[in-house]
């Protein structure tokens, strides 16, 4: 039976407000609408791919067929075998009950719990230990702090410091500090501590190239490398694009020592993330890395981000998979961006 296709880039914004009822922001719109045509590349014979409106045309690609908000009736959930979103909330299951949707096809209350748990920074840390204990070799540090004091004390042993909220995206809730804490600054950590309990926080590390390694947790516990990307960020982390390339190419633009490292790299996270999410988390996922610049030496920071949803690498890797636009390939000189 087919599957349904659902390109909902609020997810991360989803996750952090921590409601059913949350609204999408004018941005994730924006992306929600741009997007959309973006689970052609990974669909199969057969399945739908859910479109904001009318007005959208026909993928070049498309092996599945598009349908609308209209289309989302009994008879079209009757023949539906599972729905496959950019990431599972509970704001989009409360549009999709909206929608009529029958429960068969919703994950229950405990598991948008416990992905919502695991897409806390905090899994993010505690990846990066576990990578750190498995590749001594790498670096990068990260502590989750749950009280003010706690963040001074870190900042003050730290030329710089990145603070995280635990729950935001593309950037949003990264901001760079620096001891004493300025007021402005204090007062934003303190409103993120009230509302979401607590703040990651990592030295400032001076950032070369910034990648990441794209997987997809099985429903058997096994997880499945699919490819290296890489992609341009602010200094605040936002994100700017993809790269579309071979992985050879990937590979060698990134640099040394990650191809050295990779065999080792791909290896160490296979293991980590089934240890940490064997049994609660089945899906696409990715690891943000970067190389960064440490007393003269460029050395891998393993962690930065876990990313647990599908994410722009996995486009970019379909992307790069494909031939688009009537046949012609996106060669490895263009920017896949977000809008």
């Amino acid at each position: 039976m087919p599957t349904l296709h659902i390109f909902n880039p609020d997810h991360d914004e989803a996750l952090a407000a921590g409601t059913p009822f949350y609204t999408p922001t004018r941005a994730a719109h924006t992306m929600a609408q741009k997007g959309a045509r973006w689970p052609h590349l990974w669909s199969e014979a057969g399945d739908y791919v859910l479109l904001p409106d009318t007005e959208a045309q026909e993928f070049s690609i498309s092996i599945a067929q598009n349908i609308y908000p209209r289309d989302l009736t009994p008879t079209l959930w009757e023949r539906i075998d599972r729905i496959n979103p950019w990431g599972w909330d509970a704001a989009l299951c409360h549009r999709l009950r909206l929608k009529g949707v029958p429960e068969r096809l919703l994950p229950d209350s405990q598991r948008l719990e416990t992905i919502r748990q695991l897409s806390s920074r905090a899994t993010s840390v505690r990846l990066l230990r576990l990578l750190r204990q498995a590749m001594p070799e790498t670096a990068g540090e990260a502590e989750i702090l749950t009280d003010i004091g706690a963040v001074e004390n870190f900042a003050a042993h730290h030329a710089a410091v990145m603070l995280k909220a635990p729950w935001s995206c593309s950037g949003r809730g990264v901001f760079q500090a620096v001891a004493p804490l300025p007021v402005a600054v204090r007062r934003r950590v303190e409103r993120i501590l009230e509302k979401q309990g607590c703040i990651a926080a990592e030295p400032f590390y001076y950032r070369i190239k910034d990648f990441a390694l794209e997987f997809d947790a099985l429903a058997d516990g096994t997880i499945s490398y699919q490819g290296l990307s890489h992609f341009t960020a602010s200094s605040s982390g936002a994100y700017g694009g993809n790269l579309i390339a071979p992985q050879t190419v990937l590979l060698a633009k990134i640099g040394e020592p990650l191809p050295t490292l990779l065999p080792q790299l791909i290896a160490a996270c296979t293991l980590a993330l089934k240890t940490l999410l064997e049994g609660k988390y089945c899906g696409p996922l990715g690891i943000d890395m970067m190389l960064i610049r440490m007393g003269g030496v460029v050395r891998l920071h393993p962690c930065v981000e876990l990313n647990l949803r599908r994410t722009m690498g996995h486009v970019a890797l379909f992307c790069s998979q494909k031939r688009l636009n009537n046949g012609t390939f996106l060669g490895d000189k263009e920017i896949f961006p977000y809008f």
